[in-house]
């Protein structure tokens, strides 16, 4: 995904979809379109209306999304889109994972 940044630079968040899982008798299926920029990740039979309440999990990995400051890092993320036309509930999780080098120094650092 690419972001305008400023008046100069991109923002680039490199994002892999790791799997999409749905509920029973739900078409799971899924497609990746590149809209404006931003990555939609299309779910289900287009040729199929489908109707009631269905559950979703969609796992994927992005790089690059902290915000670093002098005091703190940030992670601003919207991680259902916007414009949805029927009322949806959402539950997100985030898992930061360390990098290695950090790794690497805190096991330097234990021995």
């Amino acid at each position: 995904m690419r972001f305008r940044y400023d008046d100069r630079y991109d923002r680039v968040y490199p994002l892999e979809v790791l799997g999409v899982w749905t509920s029973a008798q739900t078409p799971g299926e899924y497609t990746l379109e590149d809209v404006d920029n931003t990555l939609r990740i299309r779910i289900g039979d287009p040729d199929r209306t489908i109707t009631g309440q269905h559950d979703y999990r969609i796992v994927y990995r992005v790089q690059g999304a902290l915000n670093g400051f002098a005091d703190h890092d940030e992670l601003y993320w919207n991680a259902i889109g916007a414009d949805w036309e029927v009322p949806i509930g959402v539950t997100a999780s985030v898992e930061v994972w360390r990098s290695w080098a950090d790794r690497l120094q805190e096991e330097a650092e234990e021995e």
